[in-house]
């Protein structure tokens, strides 16, 4: 049920910043995250990662938007890297995750 109600916020955090709501949104996002990692959910850490670096950009933070997809693109390539995984980009959800983050912080610093 940990992983569910990590999953949970995740969804609530993409809700909240498609409502505008980005402050709302990046709260529960860094609260998710925080759980994520304790837990040990990459996948649920890379979604969070892409959700507050959209977060931070539309908030105009691009320094901060550009930590985050960098973030989003470690945790998942090193997903790839583990026995079993190496198609795991191919994911529809993860695949146009890993392409809109390093998309967004390429030629960035």
């Amino acid at each position: 049920l940990k992983a569910q109600s990590v999953e949970a916020s995740v969804y609530l955090g993409a809700a909240l910043l498609a409502t505008n709501q980005v402050d709302a949104a990046t709260r529960e996002l860094d609260a998710a995250l925080g759980r994520a990692e304790k837990l040990g959910l990459h996948i649920e850490q890379a979604r969070a990662q892409f959700l507050l670096g959209n977060a931070s950009a539309h908030s105009g933070r691009s320094q901060e938007a550009v930590s985050h997809y960098r973030q989003t693109v470690a945790i998942l390539e090193s997903i790839s890297k583990e026995d079993g995984a190496t198609r795991v980009l191919e994911r529809a959800d993860l695949k146009d995750i890993y392409r809109d983050a390093a998309k967004s912080y390429q030629g960035r610093t």
